[in-house]
């Protein structure tokens, strides 16, 4: 990692080259699939990392409320801003931040590298180690932040416009891609090619309907109608074939959020999440592994809490208290996706691993390869293999080995890869 922070560095704008060069000798192990938790209200604030594995919250820090907050994909900075449009850069394991002046809004971070994307005075835009850089495409500024996802491989950023165009911009050169004109108004969600996407189209009052659309040719593949007062969005599973969905229903004299999750192809409903009382800003938000929601659930008696579900199922696994307020910001710090290793390659007792990452894995600081005598075993031992998917081991002796390959980051271990038997003559 200090090599890579030095390279980062060098291109960083000063403010931020001096806050690296500051922290990186101090940076430890962090705990696997931590959240970034902000809850704020007219009288009280709170600012915690959560560990998903526990459901155990820690205080981070004593300052001002936040009211955004996104990780980079190494988990090792969170950028969060501030009333007053201040952008905090915190490095995450020492504590260390440096404080610049923005109007940057993160909202996802780029699967592969120290990239952000949101907004910049509602206007899509991208922030990192070059600088911030705006994409006016939707004209005169809209009054709200537009509806906005990011493809699985980070490279299309696409967002709405206020008089319903749905716009494509390269994530690298901010090249427009042909757009879908009066295509959706509220609420985006990816399929996992980007061929497709599922929109929000209001109706009329407390009436939308749920629309998935063939992005190259803008018709309409399903349709769902939905009734809402409040809350109405879709957030996309990392794995974006599935999404959750999030509506205000009246009862009596109160308004209930549900969250469900949908699948993405027929847009019927998989299971029920979570579900909150008159929780304003009511947010949900998925581990970059897929298996747990995060949200607000505010019962009768008005004491929040925060929830972790699982997302298959809609049990609960973990809770934590959070004080009462209006506004939840939520940022993930993930540990690496599990590789994908190809059959080995065995030439004169030399054998030869590569491997590749999922699409939408965060990024690595390196990977480590594990050996053994029987399936499942590291008996033989446990080899770092450096960052580049490819290892090789000279001068081993005949046998059958079963290997596997996990991948590491500042969050901790991935899950074993795929099991390859290697047969040396």
């Amino acid at each position: 990692m200090p090599r890579m922070a030095a390279r980062v560095a060098r291109v960083l704008p000063p403010q931020f080259a001096l806050a690296l060069l500051l922290v990186v000798s101090l940076a430890t192990r962090a705990s696997a699939q931590r959240v970034a938790l902000a809850v704020t209200g007219p009288t009280s604030s709170a600012y915690s990392v959560v560990d998903l594995a526990t459901g155990i919250a820690t205080p981070a820090t004593d300052d001002e409320a936040q009211v955004g907050a996104v990780f980079t994909s190494d988990g090792l900075y969170a950028l969060r801003l501030l009333p007053g449009f201040r952008l905090t850069i915190r490095h995450m394991p020492s504590g260390q931040q440096s404080m610049v002046g923005s109007a940057f809004l993160p909202r996802f971070a780029h699967p592969r590298r120290h990239t952000l994307f949101g907004t910049d005075g509602n206007a899509p835009a991208r922030f990192d180690e070059r600088g911030g850089v705006r994409w006016d495409v939707c004209g005169i500024l809209p009054s709200a932040a537009p509806a906005m996802d990011l493809s699985a491989d980070g490279g299309t950023l696409y967002a709405t416009c206020p008089n319903g165009d749905l716009v494509a911009l390269d994530t690298e050169s901010g090249v427009e891609r042909p757009r879908l004109t009066a295509a959706a108004t509220t609420g985006l969600a990816l399929n996992a090619a980007a061929t497709e996407a599922v929109v929000l189209r209001r109706t009329g009052s407390g009436l939308f309907d749920l629309i998935r659309l063939d992005l190259a040719t803008g018709q309409t593949l399903a349709t769902r109608p939905i009734y809402s007062v409040r809350g109405t969005a879709v957030v996309s599973t990392p794995d974006h074939t599935r999404l959750l969905l999030t509506v205000g229903l009246p009862v009596g004299a109160e308004v209930l959020s549900l969250t469900t999750l949908v699948d993405g192809v027929t847009l019927d409903d998989v299971v029920g999440l979570a579900s909150s009382w008159r929780f304003d800003g009511h947010s949900v938000a998925v581990s970059p592994d897929g298996r747990q929601a995060f949200t607000v659930s505010r019962g009768l008696d008005g004491a929040p809490t925060a929830v972790w579900t699982d997302i298959n199922s809609g049990a609960t696994r973990a809770t934590a208290s959070v004080p009462a307020g209006y506004a939840l910001a939520l940022g993930y710090a993930p540990a690496s996706l599990p590789p994908v290793v190809a059959p080995a390659q065995v030439a004169s007792g030399t054998v030869t691993l590569s491997w590749t990452l999922p699409d939408a894995s965060p990024m690595v600081t390196g990977y480590r390869v594990e050996a053994g005598t029987a399936p499942g075993l590291a008996n033989i031992g446990v080899f770092p293999a450096g960052d580049v998917g490819v290892f090789a081991a000279t001068g081993v002796p005949p046998g059958r080995y079963y290997v596997r390959v996990c991948a590491v980051n500042a969050n901790g271990v991935s899950a074993p890869s795929n099991e390859v038997i290697v047969d040396v003559p």
